[in-house]
């Protein structure tokens, strides 16, 4: 199953905040509508097009339960569902490459239920944001 270029990126929010922490169930009610639609069918592969969604809804849900966490850059959605999948596959297969197996990874991600793909994509968001600060000073770690 090959995927082609897509790429959300939450263009139009810089920040995630009190304010603006609706964006992602906004866009997907905008789904119904025209741009969020548009960007929507530009995914070919309908498997990944639910999986955006599911990414979308999962980001949605931990904006809102964490309002003060604050992101100063964009969210593109194709580098944290590609992370998710990568850290769902070295958990349960932490000898296998990734590179040789990511076919197999990617249709076992595509399985997973909801709440598992949620606390993936989390994982990911968590891991990027901590790449960039050290990890005592992360947002996402209790002082």
């Amino acid at each position: 199953m090959a995927l082609g270029p897509t790429c959300i990126r939450l263009k139009n929010v810089k920040k995630f905040d009190s304010g603006t922490k609706d964006f992602i169930a906004d866009f997907l009610h905008d789904a119904e509508r025209s741009e969020g639609k548009h960007l929507l069918a530009k995914i070919d592969a309908p498997e990944y097009r639910h999986l955006t969604i599911e990414a979308l809804v999962a980001l949605g849900d931990f904006f809102r339960e964490n309002p003060r966490f604050i992101l100063s850059e964009y969210l593109v959605l194709d580098v944290i569902i590609g992370l998710g999948v990568r850290l769902a596959w070295l958990q349960d297969h932490p000898g296998d490459a990734y590179e040789d197996q990511k076919a197999l990874a990617w249709q076992r991600f595509y399985e997973e239920p909801p709440e598992s793909v949620a606390r993936w994509i989390v994982a990911a968001l968590r891991y990027l944001v901590e790449q960039e600060k050290p990890v005592a000073s992360s947002p996402l770690v209790p002082a």
